[in-house]
Formats: structure tokens, C-alpha cells, sequence
């Protein structure tokens, strides 16, 4: 998680907001998506219920109807006194059967289990059992060979009788069980709804806390770094000008923002530098201006300098003459030459050269800085010529164990 948050910190603010967004974008596409998915599997569950479960009904019971019709037809037809009126109720008889028949064929195709297509099977040997003895006593009964009581006796019977009812029978029982299958894929189609209401919802919620997430995640990977920032440039303010800046290896706004504040930084510490330098200078002059005589001045301007720079060995010389310099000043070491030839030594060559000369590796046996409790050499040593309209007036020679 913290190395995650470190790498939106390294980020500019414009590519965390098109993260920001992009992120929200996707879970908003992947929702929409899996809101199409859903409405497209119910879309077809509701269209298989309806070419499948509720059409095969409807053509059952338009069967059942055709089937009352033809039984209806029959009655009218013995029932009527006028023969000219027989074929009429013929040709209904015959169109209800070719009706049934073809309402029979399309439930048919429609069919998915086994009992149906069982009980489809047993509506056809019914209904032409059926369709046998209805002919037959239409056809004895329209020649004459019966009469109207004789054909009604006909229908009352066994036979007749047995065939109408269980080809009714059948056809109820298909009725029933292709709407106990509508009943299944429509609590199948109520399932997959709930399904689909439960997945857009975790997708909704999944979005919107991710979204909250990713946005507290970019928040912190702006206010962890601007803290540490506003943290760093309170202590510089309060005076420790050497506190590090921190991010400024960043590539993005926060980095641009430490590589500011490192700027003023540095204008502080150079500032702070010049009133530093200012400040003692200041003193070290009141000091040497009152020294009765060269050697107090020199011993004095040692002294302070030691105090300032935290040296372990100092030494002031004066030209003498054009060729020697006199030693008139020592800290911390007496055992020093008292007179030096111009090019003599360090100190000769740096009068000579008129340029500072900068050790950091002092050899062991060049000097020792001495105390009670024993020696050490300097780790550091610097050489300064003092000039006036490059003229030399003298030599300091400092010496520490920390530079200067």
C-alpha cells in the first residue's frame, strides 16, 4: 500500500486526476456492460418463455376449443331438421379438425420434455379414434342407415364417448404441463432478474467505494508530500536553515514546488552566511583595533578566529621585508619558525603566489595539534595570504580536524 502511495506521489496532478477518472470510467463501463449482459439474458428468457411455453399453451387450447367446436357442430347437425344444412356443419367439423391438427404440429416444435411429447403422442391416437367414429356416424347417419335417436344413441356410447374425453383429457394435461415449464423459466427469469439486481447493485457499490478509495488514495499522495514540505519550510523558518528539503527528486508539481523552496533555501543560508560573517567581523575588528602593538593585533585576530572556526592551531606572520616573513602571532602551538623565506614552506610559497592554499589531507608529521590529555594531527589546513593593492602584509596559517 506504501509503495503504491509513493508512486502516485511521484505523479503530476494531472495524470492522478485522468487515473482518478479513468478509474471511475471503468467500473461506470464494466456496470453498463453487465447491466446490457443482464437485460439481453432476460430479454431471451422472456422470449423463450413466450415462443416456447406460452404459444404452446395457446395452440393447446385453441385445439381444446376446435375440439368442443367439432363436438358442438355434430349435436347442431343432428339436431337440425334440415338436411341441406348437414354439409355446413360438415365443413365446420372439417375445418376444426384440420384446425387442431395444425395447432397440434405447432405445439409440437415447441415441446422440451419428454411427458409432453408422450402426451402429444397419446392425443393423436385418441383424436383419431375419435376422428373414426365421428365419421362413421356422420357418414350412417347423413345416408340414412341412422336415425337421429340411433346417432345420438351412437354418441352416448362407450366408444365415442371414450375417445372425445380422453383426447380432452390429453390435451388438458398438456395444457398443464406446459405451464408448469412456464412456471419454471418464469421463476428461472425471476432468479436471473434478482441475479442481475444483485450483480449491478455490487457493481454500483464496488464502484463507488473504489471510486472513494482511489480518490482518499490520491488525496494522501498530495497532502503526505505538501505536509512534509510545509514541515521543512517551518524549520528553516525557524532559523535551522540546514534542514533537508525534501522531494525534490519528484518529477511532478511537488517537485518543482521543493526545488523552490531549496532556491530561497539557499538565498537564506547565503544571507544567514553574510550576517554571520558580518556579525563577527564586526567584533573581531572592535577587537584589534584597540591592540597596542602588531603582535597583540595578530594574537588577538587568532584568538577570535579560533573561537569562531573551532581551529586547534593558528599562526600570523608579517612581511618583514620584501624577501622574509616574521612570525607575530601563534595559537595553540609555540614550536613554529620564527622567520620564513618568500617561497619558503607553505606559508613562503602562499606569500609568494599571493593565493590561499587548501589541505584536506594534512600528512601525519606536517603538525600536531596539542593538548593535556595528548596530540593529533589536523585533518584540515588552509593558508591565506593577506594583500592590500596586491601588496602582502602577511600570512595566517589555520589548522583543524573539521573544515573550515
Amino acid at each position: 500500500m506504501n509503495s503504491i502511495l509513493m508512486t502516485l506521489e511521484k505523479l503530476k496532478l494531472s495524470t492522478k486526476l485522468v487515473l482518478g477518472f479513468g478509474f471511475v470510467l471503468l467500473f461506470m463501463l464494466l456496470s453498463g456492460v453487465q447491466g446490457i449482459y443482464s437485460q439481453s439474458r432476460l430479454s431471451q428468457a422472456s422470449k423463450e418463455i413466450y415462443d416456447n411455453q406460452l404459444l404452446a399453451i395457446a395452440h393447446i387450447k385453441d385445439a381444446s376449443i376446435h375440439l368442443v367446436n367439432m363436438e358442438r357442430a355434430l349435436l347442431l347437425m343432428l339436431q337440425s331438421d334440415k338436411p341441406h344444412q348437414y354439409q355446413k356443419f360438415s365443413d365446420e367439423i372439417l375445418n376444426d379438425r384440420v384446425a387442431i391438427g395444425a395447432a397440434v404440429a405447432s405445439s409440437k416444435k415447441m415441446l422440451q420434455r419428454q411427458e409432453e411429447a408422450q402426451l402429444v403422442g397419446k392425443f393423436e391416437v385418441y383424436f383419431a379414434k375419435y376422428n373414426q367414429a365421428l365419421d362413421q356416424i356422420i357418414t350412417a347417419y347423413q345416408s340414412g342407415q341412422l336415425t337421429k335417436q340411433e346417432a345420438m344413441q351412437r354418441i352416448a356410447g362407450a366408444d365415442y364417448k371414450n375417445a372425445l374425453v380422453s383426447a380432452e383429457q390429453t390435451l388438458t394435461q398438456i395444457a398443464k404441463q406446459k405451464q408448469q415449464s412456464a412456471n419454471l423459466a418464469t421463476l428461472d427469469a425471476t432468479t436471473l432478474y434478482h441475479q442481475s439486481l444483485i450483480i449491478t447493485a455490487a457493481f454500483i457499490s464496488g464502484s463507488i467505494l473504489s471510486g472513494l478509495s482511489f480518490a482518499l488514495m490520491i488525496g494522501w499522495s498530495i497532502r503526505r508530500p505538501a505536509i512534509r514540505l510545509q514541515t521543512a519550510v517551518k524549520e528553516i523558518a525557524s532559523g535551522k536553515l540546514d534542514t533537508r528539503v525534501p522531494h525534490t527528486d519528484y518529477p511532478n508539481e511537488i517537485g518543482d514546488l521543493a526545488l523552490s523552496i531549496g532556491v530561497l533555501q539557499s538565498s537564506a543560508q547565503k544571507m544567514e552566511e553574510q550576517r554571520w560573517v558580518k556579525a563577527h567581523l564586526g567584533e573581531i575588528s572592535n577587537a584589534v583595533q584597540h591592540a597596542p602593538s602588531f603582535e597583540a593585533l595578530a594574537t588577538e585576530m587568532l584568538s577570535g578566529i579560533a573561537e569562531l572556526l573551532h581551529i586547534g592551531h593558528g599562526a600570523f606572520y608579517q612581511m618583514e621585508s620584501e624577501a622574509q616573513l616574521k612570525l607575530i602571532g601563534a595559537y595553540g602551538d609555540g614550536k613554529l619558525k620564527k622567520l620564513l623565506a618568500l617561497g619558503e614552506g607553505l606559508v613562503g610559497q602562499c606569500a609568494h603566489d599571493k593565493t590561499a592554499i587548501y589541505l584536506s589531507d594534512v600528512p601525519q608529521d606536517y603538525i600536531r595539534i596539542h593538548s593535556g590529555l595528548g596530540d593529533a594531527a589536523p585533518g584540515y589546513l588552509c593558508i591565506m595570504p593577506i594583500l592590500m593593492d596586491n601588496h602582502v602584509l602577511g600570512v595566517i596559517e589555520l589548522a583543524g580536524f573539521q573544515p573550515f
